[in-house]
């Protein structure tokens, strides 16, 4: 039988009468459903059907009712609406929805009743289009209607005449004689009318069809910006007429459209992902859940629940980004998971030395052979990948110092995008923004920790962007459909991004002591010395320790294991800034700092010890929590302990101290050296720093032989050195150091040559190691040319002045 004979048989059974019983039917493999009458159709009941009747031709139902037992009417479901109209129905309420909220945030009360009092009877239909019709609606018909009212493609929106917030204001404002505006007044009508701008700049560019032109991000000093004044210029001497969209009327094709050889390398550069690489079913779960524990719970970046539900849903399979992300994620996750198909396997059967700490690797790999292309536009995935690059490479890498870059490429692409306006992220959808507030507040984070680090200038200043904080709350508490991206936090507990949101308070001191302080040339705006301003950035940093809130102060007996390491990440990146912020001014020739040096010295040593108490409490806490090897403190307080060590050292050689605090320094050198033991445990490189500082313990101890041998007179005390400081009220300490310890300038001056002699070998001794660990190495002939230049004049100079 044809297919056209099946398809007529299925039409004439299907017409058929309910009663005819014929032969070819009852032999059928599927059991045939029988139509109902009319009757029990429109009641909506089961309709027994008249062969199950006695009644010859009628159903139950109606020879019980008494009616016509019919099959007339049309068996035929009604058709709904097209695709297309349903598609059109929203995008129409998508404008409007749009177009209000636009006029709500653009415009103050004020401003909002003189607009909808001005302009009562505003076409509607030229914004939002025409009526959609169910019936008789043609999809090709109503998108010419569309573009003849310059309406652009959804979800861009007609640019909407809205009144400047300072003229609408004065119109409904009563007159007054002695009006007044203050600065923040301005400043703010200043932002509304930016936003205001920003906003028809971003929709008015689809009228060019630019290629990503929605997307990209153009600033008060582009050209677009002119351009958009013209149009507000001829909108306020009443004429309609969009200049954008005339000329993308008129443009010439040949020279806006992007051209071939173009379009042909878009996709130069990147493979698909080796399928290969990807974790076994089980293995990946696992590793997705070691990144969230430990990873994500330090750098705040993705949000659980909606990774969870993509990854369930296999978006990784048609979404390269995505499947990207997920590498990452696979990487980073790694170190935490004690499982031997996560570490790095070549093609020859011999292991690796060391191959305990190449967990993530391949995964890594599998990610950089993706490759990249830069001339494409970033994306959401793209942006949170770079975040866990920096994450991979600070923990992983030979080559920490390439954290900058990354970071600033992640902020570059973040300025690209536009999400560090708040103009700009106001029109995307609330869990879009909300992911690329993450994002943007991990990558700062990044780059005023690794700019601090290897002593680089920051990559954006706070001047820069007005991104807001974070939401203070967890991710199962996101109101997905929330037009601000908000939620409700439950009373009482404290969010896993809350003590993110007071270390990027930090992070904000931290930019600004780099370029206040360290910067190359002092900027313009700072008018006062370096030292004001680090006083100034001191006491800021003191203020924010008064108000850290009280779920998050230091206590090394919180019950809250996860909340306790969250505190310690938090203020050690607090008592890391306060080193920063005072370790230019440590004196720089022993025994002859001024008040001011002492006091900074002072500072940065109670901060160090402060450091020490941190990994102390977090090594006898991990003990008792039952904590593997290496798990106790987070790798993210290698930075600050390593830190630590050196500016406990360095007070042995810049001041004369008595023999009780050379035994502090001591103890506080042995706690920074047992923090790096157990951080060596997973990450390799803090081997390097576990070798740093064990030699520094051996100096202290030769320091301290070196002191038993001698005789030492009585300290001189002096007066307004403390070595309580501020910040460091806030955590708990040893036995702090007497003010008598700081000598005056004249005591030891017999000893001062060998004490810079000594200082002299310790740093050599420390500029080979810094070199190694920072993997600059230099030629050695080149390296011994420069120490022996530097020997030669300058310690030459400062050894002969002892004399």
């Amino acid at each position: 039988m044809t297919s056209a004979d099946r398809n007529s048989s299925w039409s004439n059974a299907a017409s058929a009468t309910p009663g005819t019983n014929d032969e070819p039917s009852t032999k059928s493999k599927k059991t045939r459903v029988h139509r109902a009458c009319d009757a029990c159709r429109k009641r909506k009941v089961r309709c027994e059907g008249p062969q199950n009747s006695q009644a010859g031709g009628k159903c139950p139902f109606c020879i019980q009712m008494g009616k016509a037992c019919t099959y007339l009417e049309d068996t035929k479901r009604p058709k709904g609406p097209s695709k297309g109209y349903v598609t059109m129905l929203e995008q129409k309420c998508g404008r409007m929805k749009s177009m209000l909220y636009q006029a709500s945030t653009t415009l103050n009360v004020a401003s909002m009743l003189t607009f909808l009092q001005l302009c009562p009877s505003i076409d509607l239909e030229s914004y939002i289009g025409t009526h959609v019709n169910c019936e008789d609606f043609n999809n090709d018909s109503y998108l010419d209607d569309l573009h003849s009212r310059g309406i652009p493609p959804y979800p861009a929106l007609k640019p909407l005449s809205l009144p400047s917030p300072q003229s609408s204001t004065a119109s409904y404002a009563p007159p007054s004689s002695n009006d007044t505006t203050s600065p923040e007044s301005t400043a703010e009508g200043d932002n509304d009318e930016y936003r205001l701008t920003q906003t028809a700049l971003v929709n008015s560019m689809h009228w060019l069809k630019v290629r990503d032109a929605h997307w990209r991000y153009h600033g008060k000093s582009s050209n677009a910006q002119l351009v958009m004044q013209i149009q507000d210029l001829k909108y306020q001497k009443g004429i309609k007429s969009d200049f954008i969209a005339e000329v993308g009327k008129a443009k010439r094709e040949a020279f806006w459209e992007a051209t071939e050889w173009e379009r042909f390398i878009d996709t130069d550069g990147t493979e698909p992902l080796e399928t290969k690489a990807w974790p076994e079913r089980g293995l990946d779960q696992m590793l997705i859940n070691a990144y969230f524990d430990k990873v994500d719970f330090h750098v705040p970046l993705l949000n659980r629940l909606i990774f969870q539900e993509q990854y369930d849903a296999k978006l990784w399979r048609t979404n390269e980004g995505f499947a990207r992300l997920c590498m990452l994620v696979f990487a980073n996750g790694s170190h935490f998971v004690q499982d031997p198909r996560v570490l790095w396997q070549d093609d020859s059967s011999t292991i690796a030395p060391n191959n305990k700490f190449s967990g993530g690797w391949k995964y890594f790999r599998a990610v950089l052979r993706m490759g990249h292309n830069i001339m494409q536009l970033p994306t959401l995935f793209d942006i949170q990948c770079l975040v866990l690059t920096c994450s991979f490479i600070h923990t992983s890498s030979s080559t920490p110092q390439r954290l900058t870059t990354v970071a600033a490429l992640g902020l570059q692409s973040i300025q690209e995008l536009g999400a560090h306006v708040s103009a700009v992220l106001a029109q995307w959808d609330p869990v879009e923004r909300a992911l690329y507030h993450r994002a943007f507040w991990c990558l700062y984070h990044i780059d005023r920790y690794g700019s601090a680090t290897v002593g680089r200038p920051v990559a954006i200043l706070d001047s820069e962007f007005d991104v807001p904080e974070l939401a203070d709350i967890d991710d199962e508490y996101w109101e997905r459909q929330d037009s601000d991206g908000g939620g409700t936090q439950p009373k009482g507990k404290v969010s896993r991004v809350a003590f993110f949101i007071e270390i990027s308070k930090v992070d904000r001191i931290i930019g600004r002591t780099l370029t206040n302080v360290y910067g190359i040339r002092t900027p313009v705006h700072v008018v006062v010395s370096k030292r004001a301003m680090a006083t100034e950035l001191d006491a800021e940093l003191t203020e924010w320790a008064k108000n850290v809130p009280l779920a998050l102060q230091w206590d090394p007996d919180c019950s809250n294991y996860s909340l306790l390491c969250q505190s310690a990440h938090m203020w050690a990146q607090g008592h890391f800034a306060r080193i920063l912020i005072h370790r230019i001014f440590v004196p720089p020739h022993p025994n002859t700092g001024t008040l001011e040096q002492l006091s900074s010295l002072t500072s940065c040593i109670e901060a160090a010890y402060a450091i020490c108490g941190i990994t102390d409490a977090l090594l006898v806490r991990g003990r008792h929590e039952n904590c593997p090897p290496g798990h106790a403190i987070p790798v993210i307080l290698k930075l600050p302990s390593w830190v630590s060590g050196i500016i406990l050292l360095l007070a042995l050689y810049t001041t004369d101290l008595s023999q009780d605090e050379v035994h502090r320094v001591r103890e506080g050198l042995v706690s920074c050296m047992r923090a790096s033991q157990e951080l060596e445990v997973l990450w390799q490189r803090s081997g390097k720093v576990t070798d740093f500082l064990e030699r520094a313990v051996a100096e202290a101890d030769l320091f301290a032989k070196g002191m038993a041998q001698k005789v030492t007179g009585p300290g001189v005390e002096i007066e307004g050195v403390s070595l309580e400081g501020e910040l460091g009220r806030y955590l708990p300490k040893a036995t702090p150091a007497t003010p008598s310890s700081y000598l005056s300038p004249d005591a030891g001056k017999n000893d001062g040559k060998k004490t810079q002699q000594g200082l002299y070998d310790s740093w050599l001794r420390m500029s080979t190691f810094q070199s190694q660990l920072l993997n600059m190495d230099i030629p050695m002939r080149a390296r011994e040319e420069m120490e022996e230049g530097i020997g030669d004049d300058w310690w030459a100079k400062m050894l002969g002045a002892q004399k």
